[in-house]
């Protein structure tokens, strides 16, 4: 673990013993820059959940189009 060019393991060990605190685990996760993209742009409401009316200003009815072209 390298902040910089630093190794930062030792100086966490320190402080931790400082403080008594154990630390049982320590690991390094490598998320790639494209994980990171697909995690900031899903959707939360997911494919099912996402509402089936149509969006403000989308295609009238066929009824709608007939009243107006008369």
């Amino acid at each position: 673990m390298r902040s910089g060019e630093r190794d930062v393991r030792a100086a966490l060990f320190f402080a931790f013993a400082r403080e008594q605190v154990a630390i049982v685990e320590l690991t390094r996760s490598a998320v790639s820059l494209e994980q990171v993209f697909l995690e900031l742009t899903e959707d939360p409401a997911g494919p099912d959940e996402q509402s089936e009316a149509p969006a403000e200003g989308a295609a009238q009815s066929e009824e709608e189009t007939e009243d107006a072209a008369e």
